[in-house]
């Protein structure tokens, strides 16, 4: 089974948005081009996670598919 990295880093993403809440708490001011560039970040993470939950490289094989359609037989 192959690792999808991409999920991984759509998470990592995601995480950038308690960045400004965190410091904004801690009552520690940020250059404001940082505070933009975390909620873009973040804004974009579930996005990015979204796509990579896919798996847009990864498909079914005929056989997979025929598997998973098949009717089951009633008595």
């Amino acid at each position: 089974m192959r690792k999808n990295w991409f999920t991984t880093v759509g998470g990592i993403m995601s995480g950038f948005g308690v960045v400004p809440i965190a410091f904004g708490t801690a009552h520690v001011a940020l250059p404001s081009w940082l505070y933009v560039a975390c909620i873009f970040l973040a804004a974009m993470g579930p996005i990015v996670i979204g796509v990579g939950a896919k798996g847009q490289d990864e498909h079914s094989t005929a056989e997979q598919v025929q598997t998973a359609t098949a009717k089951k037989e009633g008595p």
